[in-house]
């Protein structure tokens, strides 16, 4: 397990200070830090000025050990929904205006709910108050089940407090196998199915309390279809993992040549960890660390490693992203995360503080995808990883960590620290593309297809079927317009469909299904294919590459292309004996293309929806190169699915790039923390799919600021899809496009369109398709004739993470796109601004020009000389108003995008 976390502060420097008994001193630059015998902290400098620190900090964890599991779970909570049972009430986690669909009915005597109803999904109902239940616990939640009809399911969502009582669902990881959701605030698990339709069934399912949590308030609600009812909900504890505290009792340090060594030991758990830190050439401290299984025999190991810098961050400012900020205060922990097999894991590859335009950081590598978690507090920053060890061949396991801690100067925060991270890492940033060939996403369309003059709409990256790159004449059209012909490939699963089925509830039961492809793969005979391949070759590499879980199953969703199928999920590592899902994705789709394609498309690089399971199959773990982790509920080593994505995505990646080819992804969430150094065009699908249209910020600020931070200078092109699975829903209006365009405008995203709705007929099949033909897109060429060459002329200027511009209006965005040279010689670059209301109301702000790197200073009491780049759009800039010295006054309507370039006095 690679962990690198690099100390990067300014110029670090590793002194003895203020009379501590140094081993060991480090130094580079402006930090200092030094050494005890034992090698925890007894000092600290930064640019000269000593940091009070919080205890020794250093190396400490936690070992999982297994399970306590009582004879009998306690049942903590039981609800039959008669008179006197515990109170229970309505609850929405979708709006609808029909109301709240829960209500309370019998049936021979028993009492029910019946959750949601037409046009009421996400309706149900939820416990009337928090839970109280043990940190760490599994949780057993049970409900008598029945849907009416095949095309009915449940959705459960789950809130979680800390022993205060507050809400904390954000801030801590949710359970394997659940998921958060950033619009009902919950940790979800939904598509729920009884086995059978119209009569009752027993439904279970298991939730593991993080840490820090100490109460859950549970609501089940109906997912889709007409109505479901809900008997008997019990919650019942059952258990955890024990853990014990790994002490290093043995402890020494000592001074080598430009580095300090730890050589720690656990007496108790026979673990050693021996650990190097070292200062770099780029004014950074890396620290490379092992741990080591010394034990006879070795044995599985699940350890939650932890490092601490022990620094007093009282009233310093945490920066959680490029537009939020908190002061740090007492007794309270801050976070930005995701989870992943029941572990946090931190958003972003580092964490920044800063005091009075100084600041530390700590994180990792941006090439060092990996599950870790920082969190900060008044105490200091401290970052963990869950550590799985597995002996191989006898031989005793090791896993190897690294990180880094950074120092950074400015007074713009986490852009700040960006600026320093995006220097340090410079190659891993590089763009494989030009501004001049970049422009919209297209998909489905085929260039034949395409509406007249459709270099009009800056078309650029063309997801293509396989089959239809390997036409030469559809090549043939890609060239002459300008594409890439980008063949789509998404190795994470392997449908298997039964058109037969009408719902969910008649595909036949789970271990049918794997004997089919028990069938096929044993059928050599039979002339059928199945991912382009010959179907039994197909099948034994969906066998070779099913991953298995600690209770011993399958991973697998269910859903509904045109028929309704069974998704089983597969490990795409092409380490795995052949065929694999990987060699066949290669030999049998991708490489027939390759003669005409500039790279490839990879579709769903997204945690919840493809890779969430935790994998112990043997022969998966005997081939895999990488680290291990362990799984939260079970305390077993193994690999995280996101793991195993990224093997696929890091070996196509070498195979294109050495050929100039590139790779196209759509990216979700923290998957970028792991694909963002492999990937050389961003984008996702975005739009709300004919429900909860939200066109006037089609996407939230913190997810664009998400994907513009891992993209950096590289292009980001987005795909608009609206349209409804169930029903048809009408076509977005011209004032909407131009809300999206404008949107994705302020970020520098190019606005790639799929569907717009107006379909005719339910089902994704029957969606109109944007760009074919001249049938909807033709309302729209003007908009996209102005905006796409803007946006071009912004990322060829290039994104700048620190912004050089302030306003007195906090609602008002501001992104900046280029630089000036020294002495603001206008010929030495060009100084772009975006600035956006992304409010339904009028905004009126005075803005002005901060000196930062590429914003040189201006003369005192000058005013800056902005000018409009979009048509009609100088009344922006308000002429005559006096907004103070050196200050320029704007107003921006509702929902307005403008694009300002600075002229040099």
């Amino acid at each position: 397990m690679k962990l690198r976390c690099w100390l990067s502060l300014g110029m670090m420097s590793l002194l003895a200070t203020g009379g501590a008994c140094a081993q060991g001193n480090l130094q580079a630059g402006a930090m200092s830090m030094a050494f005890a015998a034992d090698g925890t902290l007894p000092a600290m400098q930064l640019h000269g000025d000593d940091l009070p620190l919080r205890g020794p900090g250093g190396f400490d964890g936690v070992v999982y050990v297994g399970s306590e599991q009582p004879i009998e779970p306690e049942l903590l909570y039981r609800n039959a929904f008669g008179a006197d049972d515990l109170p229970w009430q309505p609850a929405a986690y979708a709006k609808h205006d029909e109301g709240i669909g829960a209500e309370r009915l019998e049936e021979d005597g028993r009492p029910f709910v019946r959750v949601g109803g037409a046009e009421r999904f996400g309706h149900g109902l939820e416990m009337a108050a928090p839970l109280r239940v043990a940190p760490g616990s599994n949780c057993i939640i049970r409900w008598r089940g029945r849907v009416p009809d095949s095309a009915s399911s449940y959705i459960v969502y789950l809130r979680i407090f800390d022993v205060n009582g507050e809400d904390i669902t954000k801030k801590v990881p949710a359970a394997r196998g659940w998921t958060y959701s950033p619009f009902s605030f919950t940790h979800y698990k939904n598509l729920i199915v009884p086995d059978g339709i119209g009569d009752w069934r027993e439904l279970s399912y298991t939730y593991q309390m993080p840490a820090g949590a100490h109460a859950l308030s549970v609501a089940i609600c109906l997912w889709r279809g007409a109505h479901a009812d809900v008997g008997e909900f019990s919650i019942a504890q059952s258990g955890r993992v024990a853990t014990v505290p790994l002490r290093f009792d043995q402890r020494q340090c000592r001074q080598v040549a430009g580095a300090v060594q730890l050589d720690w030991f656990s007496s108790e758990h026979q673990v050693a960890l021996q650990a190097q830190f070292t200062a770099t050439a780029d004014d950074s401290i890396r620290v490379q660390a092992e741990l080591i299984d010394r034990a006879t025999p070795p044995r599985p190991r699940a350890i939650l490693l932890r490092y601490t810098l022990p620094v007093a961050f009282s009233d310093w400012t945490w920066h959680r992203d490029w537009r939020h900020d908190e002061v740090v205060a007492a007794d309270t922990t801050y976070a930005n995360i995701s989870s992943m097999s029941g572990h946090s894991v931190s958003l972003y590859p580092f964490s920044a503080l800063s005091n009075n335009g100084r600041g530390l950081a700590m994180g990792t590598d941006f090439t060092d995808a990996v599950l870790e978690c920082r969190r900060i507090s008044s105490d200091g920053i401290t970052t963990e990883w869950p550590v799985g060890m597995l002996p191989m061949d006898g031989r005793s396991a090791s896993a190897q960590l690294s990180f880094l801690i950074f120092p950074f100067e400015g007074r713009w925060g986490f852009r700040s620290a960006a600026r320093r991270y995006y220097a340090m890492f410079a190659d891993a940033f590089q763009s494989r593309t030009t501004p001049e060939r970049e422009g919209l996403w297209l998909w489905p369309v085929p260039p034949s297809q395409l509406p007249d003059r459709a270099e009009d709409f800056g078309l650029a990256f063309w997801e293509a079927p396989v089959t239809l790159a390997a036409k030469e004449n559809e090549a043939q059209r890609a060239r002459e317009l300008g594409l890439y012909i980008l063949p789509y490939t998404e190795a994470w699963g392997m449908r298997q469909n039964f058109p037969a089925a009408s719902s969910p509830a008649e595909l036949p039961p789970v271990p049918e299904r794997l004997k089919q492809l028990e069938d096929w793969a044993a059928d050599t005979e039979t002339a059928a294919t199945w991912f382009h391949a010959p179907r039994h070759i197909a099948a034994r590499a969906a066998l070779n590459s099913l991953p298995l879980t600690p209770e011993g199953e399958h991973p697998f969703a269910v859903d509904k292309y045109g028929t309704w199928s069974h998704w089983w999920r597969t490990n795409a590592d092409p380490a795995l004996p052949q065929p694999n899902r990987a060699s066949i994705c290669w030999d049998y789709e991708l490489a027939p293309a390759m003669a005409n394609a500039d790279g490839v498309y990879l579709d769903s690089l997204t945690y919840g929806f493809a890779v969430d399971f935790f994998n112990v199959r043997p022969e998966h773990l005997a081939v895999y190169r990488g680290s291990l982790c362990f799984d939260a509920l079970h305390a077993r080593p193994g690999i995280d699915g996101m793991q195993h994505q990224l093997a696929f995505v890091r070996w196509l990646g070498s195979r294109l790039h050495a050929e100039g080819k590139i790779l196209h992804g759509n990216l979700f969430g923290v998957s970028h923390r792991f694909h963002a150094p492999l990937v050389d065009v961003f984008g996702s699908e975005v739009g709300g799919f004919g429900s909860n249209r939200r066109m006037e910020n089609i996407q939230s600020d913190e997810a664009c600021g998400l994907k513009r931070f891992y993209a950096y200078r590289r292009p980001v092109c987005n795909l608009l899809q609206e349209g409804n699975f169930d029903k048809p829903v009408p076509a977005l209006t011209q004032q909407e496009i131009a809300w999206y365009i404008d949107h994705q405008l302020f970020y520098g995203f190019y606005p790639g369109v799929c569907t717009i709705g107006g379909e005719e007929a339910p089902g994704y099949a029957n969606w109109r398709r944007y760009f074919r033909g001249n049938s909807q897109c033709d309302r729209d060429r003007d908009l996209f004739k102005e905006a796409v060459p803007l946006i071009r002329r912004l990322n060829r200027a290039g994104w700048q993470p620190e912004t050089g511009m302030r306003s007195d209006n906090p609602v008002l965005l501001i992104e900046r796109f280029g630089e000036l040279g020294v002495g603001g010689d206008a010929n030495a670059g060009e100084l772009l601004f975006t600035l956006r209301n992304p409010g339904t109301e009028p905004l009126r702000a005075a803005v002005w020009l901060e000196a930062c790197a590429g914003v040189p200073a201006l003369p005192p009491d000058t005013t800056p000389r902005l000018v409009s780049l979009r048509k009609g759009q100088d009344a922006v800039l308000v002429g005559g108003v006096t907004a103070g010295p050196g200050k320029v006054a704007v107003e921006l309507a509702p929902l307005q995008t403008v694009v300002l370039k600075m002229l040099w006095p």
